[in-house]
C-alpha cells in the first residue's frame, strides 16, 4: 500500500469536522493550510476551521 493510499484509507469516510482534525493531526499546523478564495463552499470551510481546528493556518487567494 502506497503512502496515499493509506492516508486515503484513513481518511475517506470521515465526517467534514473530523477530517480536519484529522488532517490537522496528521500533517501538523506547520504542514497543512486551507486556501480559501472566499467563495460560499469555502466560508463552511473557514466556519468548520474557526470552530474546530483554529490552529490551521487560512490564506486568502485573489481569483480576480
Amino acid at each position: 500500500m502506497t503512502e496515499l493510499e493509506r492516508l486515503r484509507s484513513e481518511s475517506e469516510t470521515l465526517s467534514p469536522e473530523a477530517l480536519i482534525a484529522w488532517a490537522l493531526h496528521t500533517f501538523g499546523s506547520e504542514g497543512i493550510a486551507f486556501a480559501s478564495s472566499l467563495g460560499a463552499e469555502d466560508q463552511v470551510i473557514t466556519h468548520l476551521i474557526a470552530q474546530h481546528a483554529r490552529d490551521l493556518p487560512v490564506f486568502t487567494l485573489d481569483t480576480g
